[in-house]
């Protein structure tokens, strides 16, 4: 296959997964982020590509009802999506930065369809 157009400009982001510590992130949940992503984000999967994984610490308040919660795992995947169009770099933000519950549940539902089942709200 041709080898695709350079990119000219790339968006940086990181997302927290609650459900998941970073020994179950691995490459096959790796794959399944990036192709998840590409989806909401309308590019190439090759266009997306994992930066770091980290555990998030959680929080140290911890009351007898949300022991539980308390006791989920994060992880903060940090990614990198390459765009060949500057332009683009809006839409791809718009549909990251957001606290519109539709594009939460748009996200969080491409995840589980790609294998993430793990997810948390």
């Amino acid at each position: 296959p041709p080898t695709p157009p350079p990119a000219a400009a790339a968006v940086e982001a990181k997302m927290e997964l609650t459900g998941y510590s970073v020994d179950d992130f691995r490459q096959e949940q790796q794959t399944m982020f990036i192709n998840a992503m590409a989806s909401v984000l309308n590019v190439s999967p090759g266009a997306i590509f994992i930066i770091d994984v980290e555990a998030v610490e959680q929080g140290t308040r911890r009351r007898r009802r949300n022991t539980l919660a308390a006791t989920n795992s994060s992880v903060a995947v940090k990614f990198k999506v390459e765009l060949t169009f500057f332009d683009e770099t809006e839409t791809v933000k718009e549909s990251l930065v957001t606290t519109d519950p539709e594009k939460i549940t748009e996200i969080k539902t491409k995840l589980t369809d790609e294998g993430l089942t793990n997810v948390e709200d």
